[in-house]
């Protein structure tokens, strides 16, 4: 699940850093939508943030509101 939480920010954000660099005439453009992505990312960020600090045993439950953090009771 981190993996594709983090796809869409790494597969967007790195090539549109790469290209407002190399056509600097109209960087405006290619940065604006890369902060527009990061900032739509901004969820899935805190999303790993919590699943990693979640105890190993857990289980996690995505639903249409969000998702879960499941603890077996001993």
């Amino acid at each position: 699940y981190i993996v594709s939480a983090l796809t869409p920010t790494i597969v967007i954000t790195i090539p549109g850093i790469i290209v407002s660099l190399l056509f600097p005439s109209i960087y405006v453009y290619f940065l604006l939508i890369t902060s527009i992505n990061i900032g739509l990312s901004f969820i899935d960020f805190l999303t790993i943030k919590h699943i990693l600090k979640a105890p190993r045993h857990a289980i996690v439950e995505k639903d249409d509101q969000g998702f879960d953090i499941l603890l077996k009771a001993n």
